[in-house]
């Protein structure tokens, strides 16, 4: 009957131990798994603030060229209006 108790004892205990080593290998799997998609997932998003800095350089440059062609459109218009009221100081001397 001892014989049969030990082997019962080994087989559980060998089991236990199989189960274990399943479970954690399964389990370092998983977060092997987890850490390769954080990184990826990282890396993805570093690829996409990179995209975004350079897409806001483009629009800033375009927003400066535009501000400037407004800044000398303001500037064409104030000359303009000095040049109709010289015109038309000069058409009422007339």
């Amino acid at each position: 009957m001892d014989n049969t108790v030990t082997v019962a004892v080994i087989s559980a205990f060998a089991a236990i131990v199989t189960a274990y080593l399943g479970f954690r290998g399964k389990h370092e799997d998983t977060l092997s798994s987890m850490v390769k998609d954080q990184s990826d997932l990282i890396r993805d998003l570093k690829e996409q603030v990179v995209q975004f800095q350079v897409e806001n350089k483009q629009l800033k440059e375009t927003v400066d060229k535009q501000n400037k062609v407004i800044d000398n459109l303001t500037e064409e218009v104030g000359q303009l209006r000095e040049q109709i009221e010289e015109f038309k100081s000069r058409t009422k001397e007339a």
